[in-house]
Formats: structure tokens, sequence, C-alpha cells
């Protein structure tokens, strides 16, 4: 696996004081070493319009600009620019899988993934997000917990939603934070270790969840997995 590029702080007391003097002059923007444009937060918030809402705020690339606050209502739309800057979500993102607990009958469930990027562009892994989708056994409620990354497990968030649909009541739903840094092309992020359990550690049983699969005992292309470039999907299949 070749490197992860991440988000570097400023540096320099010139660049901080440039950081400083953004809080008070909304509209400039900074840039500092080893800041990647495309991991920029969403547009700033547009002006205050009557009814229809304001202009919405110039869009970071990777980030959204938001339209303004109407009078009297909900009259922002999305600003210019729109969802990292338009377009289509990358093409030639792959999403690998390995059962590292295969056991039928256990208290833990342990899907581990790798991201290919197979695309022509780096991709801020904080665009991202994987699926893994299971049944809720007997109703309890799920833990996620991340056992390694090689950027930390600390830029990992797991969330839990319900579905519907052939062996799955529930996904889970992994997610970066900024810091996780960027997948650059032709590389993948290397083995990210999943576990879910329930709060309790009570018993589940694998072969009734959808993406589960005993036989994928070494990283496989699997599209009972899903995955997700800023919530559009791109790899796999829904249950």
């Amino acid at each position: 696996m070749g490197p992860i590029l991440g988000r570097g702080p400023a540096s320099s007391p010139l660049l901080a004081v440039a950081a400083v003097a953004a809080v008070f002059v909304g509209a400039c923007s900074f840039d500092w070493e080893g800041y990647d444009p495309r991991l920029a937060p969403s547009g700033g918030t547009g002006a205050t319009g009557p009814g229809s809402g304001g202009a919405g705020g110039d869009a970071g690339a990777g980030g959204a600009g938001l339209g303004g606050m109407g009078g009297g209502g909900m009259g922002g739309g999305m600003g210019g620019g729109g969802m990292g800057g338009g377009g289509p979500p990358p093409d030639g993102l792959r999403l690998q899988y390995k059962a590292a607990n295969t056991k039928a009958d256990d208290i833990q469930i342990k899907p581990h993934f790798k991201i290919v990027n197979d695309t022509q562009d780096n991709v801020p892994l904080s665009d991202l997000t994987i699926r893994y989708w299971f049944t809720r056994d007997g109703g309890a409620n799920f833990v996620y917990n991340c056992d390694f990354a090689p950027f930390n497990c600390i830029y990992t968030a797991g969330t839990f939603g319900a579905a519907t649909g052939v062996k799955a009541d529930m996904y889970v739903e992994i997610s970066f934070l900024p810091d996780a840094g960027v997948l650059v092309t032709g590389d993948t992020t290397g083995e990210i270790q999943a576990r879910l359990h329930t709060q309790n550690f009570t018993p589940v049983n694998q072969t009734s969840d959808y993406s589960f699969d005993p036989t994928k005992v070494d990283f496989e292309e699997w599209t009972k997995v899903t995955l997700y470039s800023k919530g559009v999907l791109v790899w796999g299949n829904e249950p």
C-alpha cells in the first residue's frame, strides 16, 4: 500500500496569524502546507434573503455551498458549485471484503475491508462510506469497534441504520474523518478491521446476514457490501 496523504497542521507563526485573520474576514480563504483542498469544509452560509433565501456561499472543492435561510422559512438552496463542484461520482472505486470471523454463531461480527481506487484522481476518504448489511438478532442494540486502520482507527466512525431487504434489517455505516487523509489513485486503503457486537455480547447468527460470506477468508471483491461516494452508491448491491 502506498501512502495515504493526510492533512498537516499550520506550521509557522505567519500562517497562524492568517488563520486568525480568516475568523474576522469571512470572505477570505487560506491554505497551509499539507492541506488538500479536496478536504475543504462546506462553503459559507449565504446572505439572508426575504422569502426565497439568499445566495449560496462559495463551495470548496469537495464541499457544498449552502444557501441562506430565507426570511420566514427555509428559503436557502444549494449554493453555486453544488456538491463538490457537481458531476457524477468517480468511476473506478471498488470494495474488497474478508470475513475475519467465519463462525455461524458467535458474539462478534468481524468484517474487514479494503477500498481500491482505480479512478484517475486522488479521493478524500471523508467522501466515502462503507455499509455492511446484517440482521439484528433479538432486536439488540449494536456497538461498532475499529480494531485497526492504517490511517488510525480514531479517524473512523460507525453508525447504525434500519434496513429492509433479503437477510437484512440493519446496516452499519463506516465513515472517515477528514484527517484520515486521501486515497491516492491506483492504491488501496489497506486493511480496515471492523468489529460489531451487541451491547451485552449476546450471541448472533451470521448465516442470516446479507453481507456475510464465510468463504471469503482472503480479501475479494464482494458486491454484497456497499461503497458510497458523497452518499451515492458506487460499488455493490443493496439488499
